[in-house]
């Protein structure tokens, strides 16, 4: 039976895993030792898993002190409070008036505050542009104008012919 590789087919990963132990069947054993022969991607992976074994294998774990049970046992069996964990926080709960007195603020507050924000809220008001004032003329400012326009336009010429430069 010719299986395919299983690293790159990522199928039967597992046979790379349990290959040199009791939990492989036989028949799989020959089939994977046959591709073992020819792929050496596969090779390697069963080489350091068998490496990463053989060093547990020689691991020795330290001992367990002799009181460790009874020193459980008495952990288990000791009374912890909660406020023990968060003693920095028991005090609020020693006058139970603190915590039901916020809230009771928080809320008037809340109670206070949103309709005034509702009542203050200041409705969206287009623009007005602003008004522009047209006066009407008086016929004798008009003269009066037309005379200074005239007046400054002789200045002009005179300025410019006592000047040496062209007419305007």
């Amino acid at each position: 039976m010719e299986i395919r590789c299983p690293i790159a087919s990522q199928e039967q990963l597992e046979w790379l895993l349990d290959y040199g132990t009791a939990r492989m069947a036989a028949g799989d054993v020959v089939a994977l030792e046959r591709h073992l022969a020819g792929c050496a991607a596969c090779r390697e992976m069963v080489a350091g898993r068998q490496a990463v074994q053989s060093a547990l294998d020689l691991w020795e774990a330290p001992g367990v002190s002799p009181g460790f049970n009874r020193q459980l046992y008495q952990r288990i069996q000791q009374e912890t409070r909660w406020c023990d964990r968060w003693e920095p926080f028991c005090w609020l709960m020693a006058w139970r008036g603190i915590p039901a007195a916020a809230a009771a603020c928080l809320i008037v507050a809340g109670l206070i505050v949103t309709p005034r924000m509702m009542l203050e809220r200041p409705a969206s008001v287009s623009p007005q542009p602003p008004a522009i004032r047209v006066d009407s003329p008086q016929p004798e400012q008009v003269v009066h104008d037309l005379d200074d326009m005239e007046m400054l336009h002789n200045f002009d010429r005179a300025v410019g012919t006592s000047a040496g430069g062209a007419e305007l």
